[in-house]
């Protein structure tokens, strides 16, 4: 999946929306939040969307306003976004894609105290966020064919039911994606939002949520930044 897909979305929805935000990389964020499992001839794309995804994705479109991408935030804000594409893979590559209605059946997220949630009914998602999902599929199936046709975005509530965030992309923790009996499990906080980590013996540097080195078992520093080395 070629991240340009989300900035022709972006670009192209009826948004009307200030981000002055410190700079992201996508393709690390993209990296950390698509997961891909391909059992037999069975293939899952899991893609999970906190707000930080979107941030990046929206921060290097000029053709929208800082109004427009303030508004596509606060109507992202109150949901966990799951996006999931279901499908066997036939003789030549041709793809069977599992329908919508099945899709949000097999589908629940997991908070890390074991807490399971199914994606919220249509009928109780707000009105704007309501409106930019029905705009995103024949866009989406203008971009990427078939695959953005399939690619199933479902809405959970954004606190767990002990109170704190089911998924909270800063904070240390986890939860898991399940897709009928395969699941998806993402480690918290994000590597990608965080400064990387080094290790001064070897010089070699891993992402921000490493604590060790996996190779040396060498505990790990912050890198230091750019203005430090100066």
């Amino acid at each position: 999946m070629r991240p340009t897909w989300l900035i022709t979305l972006l670009a192209l929805l009826p948004l009307s929306g200030a981000c002055a935000e410190p700079p992201l990389d996508f393709t690390a964020i993209l990296k950390d939040v698509q997961m891909l499992r391909k059992v037999d001839n069975h293939l899952t794309l899991v893609l999970w969307m906190p707000e930080q995804y979107w941030k990046a994705s929206l921060q290097s479109n000029d053709r929208l306003t800082d109004k427009a991408k303030a508004e596509f935030l606060e109507a992202m804000r109150p949901y966990t976004m799951v996006a999931v594409v279901d499908a066997n893979v036939g003789f030549g590559g041709a793809f069977t894609f599992s329908s919508s209605d099945t899709v949000r059946e097999i589908v629940k997220i997991e908070d890390s105290a074991g807490n399971l949630y199914a994606p919220l009914d249509p009928q109780t998602v707000g009105g704007s966020m309501k409106n930019l999902l029905q705009a995103m599929r024949p866009i989406l199936a203008n971009a990427m064919g078939a695959l953005g046709s399939n690619l199933e975005f479902m809405l959970f509530p954004t606190d767990s039911k002990s109170g704190g965030r089911i998924a909270d992309p800063t904070r240390e923790g986890f939860f898991t994606v399940h897709v009928s009996d395969l699941r998806f499990r993402y480690r918290l906080p994000l590597g990608s939002l965080l400064p990387p980590m080094v290790d001064t013996r070897t010089g070699d540097t891993f992402p921000g949520n490493y604590h060790f080195d996996p190779f040396t078992g060498g505990r790990l520093t912050p890198a230091p930044s750019s203005a430090d080395s100066k």
